[in-house]
Parts: structure tokens; C-alpha cells; sequence
């Protein structure tokens, strides 16, 4: 402790100006801030629609055993997935090697008036693959029981029989029948034969 007095009496640690005062300040008028807020963008959505082809079309052709009204008075369905014929097969029409033939069970009946020959019903049937290539009905022997041989029927006449395409062997998969009654493509009913 002797030593802190010394040290006060030399004068050390004292100062011959004044302590220094401290800075006035000047206070300004209280402000509002609003407060900030984090504002994202909403996220975006994508409403996803699954739209369904109309029933009959292409997408989404009429399923194996459904009977269908074609116009004339006549309904078809198609009975089972159709066959395709093997190359070797006996009864194969003499086509192209690499040619397909596929037979289509069929069922026709008639609820019209009078008469009517069940080919006339079928004279625009094709049938198309994912090649796009359209292909008619083969009109020559193809199978024993053919519908094109059958004759004329009365009201309340039922049918059934064969036809047979003959189609390239990319297209055989993704075969579908078509009816074109009006020779409209918006008037074609499209029928699942696989």
C-alpha cells in the first residue's frame, strides 16, 4: 500500500487536464419501422389432368367382347384376342414371307328391318398399327369358317366367322380393327383385337 501513496505523491497517474467529459448527444424523435416480413413467391403447381381418349377411338378402342352398334342395323363384337397364323401354317395365304396374317373372331348381329348382307355392314373394316399403314379385310381364303362368305339375314339374324388381315410383322402387336361407316375419320370406331 506504501508504494500506491508513493506513486500518488509523484504525481504519476494523475493528469494535469481535466477527465474528459463525455460527447453530448443528441437524441432524435423516436421513428416506426414497419417491421419486414420474408415474403416468398408461391411455389407453382401443376394440375395434372389425366385425360382419357373417348371410348371407341383409337387410344382407347372398344375391349374384345363388348358389342357395338355399327349403323345398318348391325351391332359386332369382336369374340377372343385374335391369332396370328404361323408362316408354316397350311391354310397361310401366299404373301410376302415376312408378312403377318392375323384372324379376328367375329360377331355380327342384325336387329334391322327386312334383309341384309353382313359384308356390306363390314365393307369399310381395316385395321391399322403403330406403322400407320391401313389395311383391309384379305378377301381370299384365309381360314375355314370366313364371315365374307356368309348371305343374307334377316331381323334378329346372328353371325359369327373369321377375317384375316395380312399385316407386316412390325405392326402385328399393335394391331386395332377399325369401322369406317361414313368414310369420316371423326365417325371411325376402333376395335382392341389383342
Amino acid at each position: 500500500m506504501w508504494m500506491v501513496l508513493a506513486l500518488l505523491a509523484m504525481g504519476l497517474g494523475c493528469s494535469e487536464e481535466p477527465p474528459e467529459q463525455p460527447q453530448a448527444t443528441t437524441t432524435a424523435p423516436p421513428t416506426t419501422v414497419p417491421p419486414t416480413t420474408m415474403t416468398r413467391a408461391p411455389a407453382t403447381t401443376r394440375a395434372t389432368t389425366t385425360t382419357v381418349a373417348p371410348h371407341g377411338s383409337a387410344q382407347n378402342p372398344f375391349p374384345i367382347g363388348q358389342n357395338v352398334r355399327i349403323g345398318g342395323g348391325w351391332s359386332l363384337k369382336v369374340l377372343k384376342a385374335a391369332n396370328i397364323l404361323s408362316r408354316t401354317d397350311p391354310g397361310r395365304p401366299a404373301k410376302p414371307a415376312d408378312a403377318l396374317v392375323v384372324v379376328v373372331d367375329l360377331e355380327m348381329s342384325y336387329m334391322g328391318e327386312g334383309e341384309s348382307f353382313a359384308m356390306k355392314a363390314l365393307g369399310n373394316l381395316k385395321a391399322v398399327g403403330t406403322s400407320s399403314r391401313l389395311y383391309s379385310y384379305y378377301r381370299g381364303h384365309c381360314t375355314d369358317n370366313l364371315l365374307w362368305q356368309l348371305e343374307m339375314f334377316l331381323a334378329r339374324g346372328q353371325v359369327t366367322g373369321q377375317i384375316c388381315f395380312v399385316v407386316q410383322d412390325s405392326d402385328a402387336d399393335s394391331l386395332v380393327m377399325f369401322l369406317d361407316a361414313s368414310y369420316d375419320q371423326d365417325d371411325r370406331a376402333f376395335f382392341s383385337i389383342r
